[in-house]
């Protein structure tokens, strides 16, 4: 058996990256992955990280990685899957000691919940992961932003790790994952027009269904009594009118002060690029959820949803034009 300070189940853009960092700093990590054939031994592999900025890759040999969780002794455990994974991952971990802590590293504000429920007495906590990344290639990636997380659990000897590896941690709760929920609806925009991060404030277009989009899941979240806090240390109204009237400017100030690469997408675009199933209802149709709950009709979020479905379901997927996207949305806010 493997001892092993943080065990990441997936290896994805999320895990692959902190499995890499924090390997590469001499924390003591493993990957547990999908079986793909015959589960022998864990085998010790590479990884690698790609930067957007000029920074020299950084390179993790020896990595430990199997698909049975029984090969391994973790202190804590790392959830870095997509949603459909998780009842299947959560059914897994019921094997493990009772003291070893469960962290989500998943989009949206409900796999802690779910996790909980399915591992009844066990420490659960989220880390909202504020950075962006992609697959480049097998056990290959490359980190398009800064690398930065908020931790949810008071841990101090987990906190120093994880900023040994490279992230910028800050101390957060539950109004942060909420916060990074709605950082998060502009990916559905920009995977329905095939758009990434910078173009979705330079175009006046996607940037005011942006804002129609962030306004009713604020609104949402003030009348069910949710507070939330957004990534960028601004509040929300002060993030709002940059977004209306400084035009290109706040993708500038992203660029500058979290090191976006021009190139930067969201994973939900890359879901529909592999024909995978999105995370769109763990992320724009959490607003839809909650407005249900408190009787508040969502119906700009309602339009995402069902356009990134009906987009899963081509092939090849057609996407829309800026002004497209925006005319449909409006046309669902209007009332009647």
């Amino acid at each position: 058996m493997i001892e092993v300070e943080t065990l990441i189940v997936g290896a994805g853009a999320v895990g692959g990256v902190l499995a890499t960092l924090l390997h590469a700093s001499g924390h003591a990590t493993g990957l547990l992955v999908r079986q793909t054939g015959d589960a022998g031994a864990p085998m010790p592999v590479t990884l690698r990280v790609e930067f957007a900025s000029r920074r020299a890759p950084v390179i993790a040999a020896g990595v430990p990685m199997g698909a049975r969780l029984t090969d391994f002794a973790p202190r804590r455990v790392l959830i870095a899957v997509k949603y459909p994974a998780l009842d299947t991952v959560a059914a897994t971990l019921r094997a493990l000691p009772p003291a070893v802590p469960v962290v989500s590293c998943l989009n949206g504000v409900r796999s802690t919940d779910l996790l909980r429920g399915a591992l009844p007495g066990r420490s659960v906590s989220h880390l909202t992961v504020l950075f962006n990344s992609k697959v480049d290639a097998p056990l290959g990636y490359r980190l398009t932003t800064r690398p930065m997380l908020t931790l949810e659990q008071r841990d101090a000897p987990w906190r120093a790790s994880l900023r040994r590896a490279g992230f910028r941690v800050t101390q957060g709760d539950a109004s942060a994952a909420w916060g990074k929920l709605l950082f998060n609806l502009n990916n559905a925009i920009c995977t329905l027009t095939d758009a990434g991060f910078l173009d979705l404030m330079g175009d006046r277009h996607l940037r005011r269904a942006f804002l129609h989009t962030l306004d009713e899941a604020a609104a949402t979240l003030a009348a069910a009594g949710i507070p939330f806090r957004m990534p960028l240390p601004v509040p929300y109204r002060a993030y709002r009118m940059m977004g209306l009237y400084l035009g290109p400017l706040p993708a500038y100030a992203a660029r500058l002060g979290n090191s976006l690469s021009a190139t930067a997408q969201p994973s939900m675009a890359a879901d529909i690029a592999a024909g995978r199933p999105t995370e769109v209802e763990q992320i724009n149709g959490e607003i839809g959820a909650l407005g249900r709950a408190i009787g508040r009709p969502t119906p700009v979020n309602d339009a995402l949803v069902r356009l990134v479905h009906a987009l899963e379901e081509q092939d090849p997927p057609r996407f829309l034009s800026p002004a497209a996207l925006l005319a449909a949305l409006e046309t669902d806010r209007r009332p009647g």
